[in-house]
């Protein structure tokens, strides 16, 4: 049954890093992926979760025991407000709660220096995306992964595996966010590395506000991945192509995420494993 399933809720879905996700994931056993999507933008954007028209695949192939269901949901304040997911998902989908939530969805306005980025436009369209975006998911979901209200035997004891069960929400972030990583390398990434190191703080900020209510919060770095995001930046630095292949990216995030513990929640890390500077 799907209220047996662990479930996995994952943005940005469309094509990249987190579509290799899903794929990954609907091949567990016992698994429901609610995969989603932003609505397509009126003007072509690189993304890493990949916001385009492009649809995800009707043909993924699945664990006989699990399920895909895809949610189309954009940006609005009354699209991700936590009663109409809540709903959205209870009545069509049966779900009353989240076991996992991966905050993939990312955009950039274009990698450019200081005074090339438009701080009216190029700051406010990847805060908006990159920044706001986790906070409003998050404020959408607990609800649905809070250990005191979902259902399933959350917050105490798995009755079936004897394990305690914590929801956990995750941030898909860059080194490109890194603050300490400037003193290394410089990327002409203004507007998306203020971004992302505005969401990092949020995480952070998240795993110690919520440690208490059993959260485990993950912040992680995929890699310098082959995405329409990550070429955008190979070409601001005139590199051929990223190095690192989108499988091999979500496999590596998959297992941070399934090895996520107290210890490690709130720690910037990369898909391998390794601790990021903040």
């Amino acid at each position: 049954m799907m209220s047996e399933n662990t479930v996995y809720l994952v943005t940005g879905t469309n094509r990249g890093i987190g579509l290799a996700m899903v794929t990954i994931l609907l091949q567990r056993p016992h698994t429901t992926v609610v995969a989603t999507s932003r609505r397509p933008p009126q003007q072509q954007q690189h993304s890493a979760s990949s916001s385009s028209a492009t649809s995800i695949p009707d043909d993924l192939p699945a664990h006989a025991t699990s399920t895909l269901v895809r949610v189309l949901l954009d940006d609005s304040d009354a699209a991700i407000s936590s009663a109409t997911l809540r709903d959205r998902l209870r009545d069509a989908h049966n779900i009353a709660r989240l076991d996992v939530v991966v905050a993939n969805a990312g955009t950039s306005s274009g990698f450019r220096d200081i005074l090339a980025t438009d701080p009216g436009y190029d700051l406010l369209h990847d805060f908006a995306i990159n920044a706001a975006g986790p906070a409003k998911l998050f404020r959408a979901v607990w609800p649905l992964l809070d250990p005191a209200v979902s259902g399933g035997g959350r917050g105490g004891v798995d009755e079936g595996k004897g394990e305690e069960r914590r929801p956990k929400f995750v941030l898909i972030t860059s080194s490109l966010g890194s603050i300490g990583c400037l003193d290394e390398e410089s990327m002409p990434s203004t507007a998306y590395g203020m971004s992302k190191a505005a969401a990092n703080w949020f995480a952070k900020k998240l795993s110690v506000e919520f440690h208490d209510r059993g959260l485990l919060v993950g912040i992680i770095h995929p890699g310098f991945v082959k995405t329409s995001m990550g070429q955008a930046v190979a070409d601001a630095i005139g590199m051929k192509e990223p190095p690192m292949s989108v499988e091999d990216s979500a496999k590596g995030v998959i297992e941070q995420i399934d090895t996520l513990t107290p210890e490690k929640s709130g720690q910037f890390l990369r898909f391998d494993g390794g601790k990021m500077p903040w």
